[in-house]
């Protein structure tokens, strides 16, 4: 997740009415890494989340949820522009979640 974060960060488009940092034009990067980069990383995830589901505490199961559903609308939108994946936006509390349990 923090090598898709790194990805998003430093070549993502940054148009976003809450995004800092000026508009990026030229997005050829992050076309060619979502593809090589992010959704491997996103297919592992979605594999171990898949697997591993048992091990969820009940109270984070809908945030597991949502997160597979991120991964396959945001393939399913490299793979054809013409998705739209808004209603799919990456649940950003997982990654509190995922650090609290992390460290105990």
């Amino acid at each position: 997740m923090n090598d898709n974060y790194r990805v998003f960060r430093d070549f993502g488009p940054n148009s976003g009415a809450d995004s800092q940092g000026p508009v990026r034009f030229n997005l050829n990067a992050w076309y060619e890494l979502r593809k090589s980069k992010i959704i491997p990383n996103n297919q592992i995830i979605r594999q171990m989340i898949t697997e591993y589901r048992a091990l969820i505490p009940k109270e984070h199961t809908s945030i597991f949820e949502r997160l597979i559903s991120h991964i396959d609308a945001f393939e399913a939108h490299v793979n054809n522009d013409q998705v739209d994946y808004r209603e799919h936006q990456f649940p950003t509390e997982i990654t509190a979640v995922i650090t609290r349990a992390a460290n105990e």
